[in-house]
């Protein structure tokens, strides 16, 4: 479970700092952080970007190492605050999936697999999850989506 919310967490990061990138804001742990140290994590994650996310996970934290106590602090900060909503996630993930038809529980155990594959970049998950989404039913599909938009 540790390993998943550490997996969860990078990806997470990845994703708001990719996010971001089009609205010039920073993750949360690097707000108020010299511009420098700002770039520099963005060549980290450009340059890890395609990697499986035990590599960028590792990546991550080295570079965070290397950082001042200030953004070690928020990054701590951060991660305790993204483990919590791992947990709230994960709660509303169990109350959805006993919902769940047959068929959409099927698909949600392939997709969750996928995403808890830590050999896998985040692209190549987001890929194999959205052609599972693809080769759904149509009434599969938006039982998956209504229960993912809470």
């Amino acid at each position: 479970m540790v390993k998943l919310i550490s997996t969860i967490l990078i990806a997470i990061i990845a994703v708001v700092y990719i996010s971001a990138q089009g609205g010039n804001e920073l993750p949360p742990f690097l707000v108020g952080a010299p511009q420098p140290v700002a770039a520099s994590f963005e060549a980290l994650i450009a340059a890890n970007a395609h990697k499986p996310e035990t590599e960028i996970d590792k990546a991550v934290e080295d570079w965070i190492s290397k950082q001042d106590q200030g953004i070690k602090t928020k990054f701590q900060q951060f991660k305790t605050q993204v483990s919590k909503m791992n947990k709230d996630a994960e709660a509303a993930h169990n109350a959805a999936l006993a919902k769940f038809s047959a068929e959409a529980k099927a698909a949600d155990a392939k997709m969750s697999a996928i995403a808890a594959n830590s050999a896998l970049s985040p692209k190549q998950k987001g890929e194999q999850i959205e052609s599972i989404m693809k080769s759904l039913s149509p009434s599969v599909k938006a039982e998956i989506e209504k229960a993912m938009q809470g």
